[in-house]
């Protein structure tokens, strides 16, 4: 071995030693800065300042000496230090204590609460989030990445591609899901309801009397095999938050690393992607399908980069890869597909081979991705696949996208999606812009397929409005204005603004109603507290008949099923896309969804409340009625034959009166 060999490491070594004092300098910093305001604090307390003066007094003084240590003494920054420094600096310590009270917010939701482990966790999150963003944010370094540096000097191309303001979108995405006490989306609730049969695997008599589950291959899969092993560790509810909470922030950091491997940056107007985490499939609930497209976009910004550098490694990773996203979401596989068919299309045309090669090519790049399929074909499950498709709503499909991020108020809900619609359509048509003709082609191939596409599939509904958020994101990344002149620059900086602007509008509204939103589920849940374990329990959802409506009740019997183990009646029997059968016949016709849906008079052709419970069956003893509508505005009030238990605003459980005795006795 000669002697440059043995001295190749030196340098990694030298950087891993730098680093090492670098932190424990900060660590003895913190040590410090702790000391100086837990000093202040009590100084202030014994001169009588009060808790409030006195803890601002600690921590204002503990952050002023903060600053000057660690820039001095932990990064030993050169030059001197300007305004602009000095705000990140207080914008680290806002980000830091901001994921500080993430990690309590979740840690709370699992039980962890008012233990000294979790404050120790925070704490640790915090520290290491201060560090990660004082070193490469704030204080200067040599080693800093350029784009960070010029974002400092205020380019706006810089900053719309800085690491900073990637994980600021991807935390900002993260806001909505940690305040609602149960995540108010629609189909959620008969999600909890299957993984509490799922995860009990028999054991509850009460569960068994009704359900049944026996695992399979399908490719549907995704959520419910991280609840299965998140849920015996913190428990069924909490693995849920935790699980479907994260797929909007993944989501977001999936398509802004795809953007950025698409052009070499991320452009300026790719946040106004930012809210379609939060589009119509998320707000439905259809946590496996956006579970696997945020899986497909982080893996798209893979595929790209690796097809450019190492496409034998691709092509080895991604047989593993490609299952486990068949195996999370069948359609969510098949948009892969396309956009990675159409990536790697584009990558072998600009190297010159013509139409023909470049098909033959990109065809072999995705054989690997076969090993989902022929996953299924070597064990499939045994189901009926019932009706293949049907058209119901074709007529729609033009005004979808204007109704994409449908929340709770509807002109709001419009406008916003027809800024993201016109954000799409200016990155497709913009003169002057650039565009990865990859993610353009894929988009307006996932266009084509809605189009035609049914929107029922294998008795999935909506199966056609599910591709939209992807489409417009795809779409809206896919292009890049100019930035040659100085005016371009300008306007990339406008862009920029009105992206940032846009998103965090859309977020803090969407904060805003899923909090709302999420404290009426629980209330109307807290009408359970009646109810007794084990009960063959109906639940009506009294619908709105068209219209506007944001309430998304419909599926709130799976939390009965999960906390009371009573019979749901809004559970999906599918045996080709669920794993769960149902068999309750003292409860026909109420047995699987659509039962638990009706109206308070009739509509369209199906009956009203008072028609739907005179045919709940007699063995059934229970009847839960969820109203539409806000909670004062609860206006059911006669319940022949049923006797009201326990009401939480329009939410009722009820309890079937006794028969009164006949002359005989009888």
């Amino acid at each position: 071995m000669t002697e440059q060999a043995l001295s190749a490491p030196a340098p990694r070594l030298r950087a891993l030693a730098s680093e090492a004092g670098r932190i424990a300098r900060f660590g003895a910093v913190g040590l410090v800065n702790t000391a100086i305001g837990a000093g202040t604090i009590a100084i202030g307390l014994h001169c009588g300042l009060g808790d409030y003066a006195a803890n601002a007094a600690g921590y204002g003084l503990g952050l002023v000496s903060s600053y000057i240590l660690n820039r001095r003494f932990t990064f030993r920054a050169k030059g001197s230090a300007d305004g602009r420094e000095k705000l990140r600096f207080a914008m680290t310590a806002g980000i830091s204590y901001l994921v500080n009270l993430t990690i309590l917010l979740l840690g709370r939701r699992i039980g962890a609460g008012g233990t000294m482990a979790l404050q120790l966790v925070a704490m640790a999150a915090y520290t290491m989030t201060f560090y990660a963003l004082s070193r490469l944010f704030v204080f200067s370094a040599n080693e800093r990445p350029s784009r960070d540096r010029a974002a400092r000097r205020g380019d706006p191309l810089a900053l719309a591609d800085s690491n900073l303001l990637v994980l600021a979108l991807v935390l900002a995405t993260a806001v909505p899901i940690l305040f609602p006490p149960i995540l108010p989306l629609m189909d959620l609730g008969g999600h909890v309801g299957r993984y509490a049969v799922q995860i009990d695997g028999g054991r509850s008599a009460d569960l068994a009397r009704w359900y049944g589950f026996q695992w399979g291959l399908l490719p549907n899969l995704g959520v419910d095999l991280l609840v299965q092993g998140l849920a015996p560790l913190i428990g069924l509810e909490p693995a849920v938050h935790l699980i479907v909470g994260a797929i909007p922030p993944l989501m977001v950091l999936g398509l802004l690393l795809l953007a950025r491997e698409a052009h070499g940056r991320i452009p300026p107007g790719a946040a106004f992607a930012a809210p379609l985490a939060y589009g119509a499939p998320y707000i439905m609930g259809f946590a496996n399908f956006t579970l696997g497209i945020a899986m497909a976009t982080l893996l798209l910004a893979l595929w790209m980069r690796l097809g450019r550098s190492h496409p034998r490694f691709r092509a080895a990773l991604f047989v593993p890869l490609g299952f486990i996203l068949w195996l999370c979401h069948l359609v969510a596989y098949g948009v892969f597909g396309i956009v990675a068919g159409c990536i790697e299309l584009d990558r072998q045309r600009a190297r010159g081979r013509g139409w023909t090669a470049s098909i033959l090519h990109a065809g072999l790049a995705l054989i690997p991705l076969l090993s989902g399929p022929l996953a299924g074909r070597l064990f499939p499950h045994r189901a009926d696949p019932g009706e293949p498709f049907r058209y119901l709503e074709t007529s729609a499909k033009l005004a979808y996208p204007l109704l994409i991020l449908r929340d709770t108020w509807s002109l709001w809900d419009t406008a916003c999606a027809t800024v993201v619609v016109l954000a799409a359509f200016v990155a497709l048509r913009a003169q002057g812009w650039h565009r990865h003709r990859g993610l353009v082609g894929a988009g307006l191939v996932l266009t084509a397929l809605y189009v035609v596409m049914p929107d029922v599939i294998m008795g999935s509904h909506y199966a056609d409005i599910r591709l939209l958020p992807i489409i417009l994101g795809l779409l809206i990344i896919a292009g890049a204005p100019p930035t040659e002149t100085a005016i371009d620059r300008r306007r990339a900086g406008l862009i920029l603004a009105a992206a940032l602007g846009f998103a965090g509008v859309r977020m803090a509204s969407t904060t805003y109603t899923l909090l709302v939103q999420g404290r009426q589920a629980e209330r109307s849940l807290s009408a359970l507290d009646a109810l007794p374990r084990g009960s063959n329990l109906i639940t009506l959802y009294v619908a709105q008949c068209g219209g506007w409506s944001s309430d998304r009740r419909h599926h709130l019997g799976g939390y009965a099923l999960a906390r009371h183990h009573a019979f749901d009646n809004a559970q999906w029997e599918m045996p080709s896309g669920q794993l769960l059968s149902v068999h309750n016949p003292d409860a026909q016709p109420f047995v699987r969804d659509p039962s638990e849906v009706t109206f308070l008079h009739p509509c369209h052709g199906a009956a009203d409340l008072a028609t739907t419970i005179a045919a709940v069956p007699t063995p059934i003893s229970w009847l839960w009625v969820i109203e539409n509508g806000q909670d004062n505005d609860f206006g059911l009030r006669d319940f022949p034959g049923w006797q009201p238990v326990r009401q939480s605003g329009n939410s009722v459980l009820l309890h079937r009166r006794a028969e009164p005795l006949g002359k005989d006795g009888k």
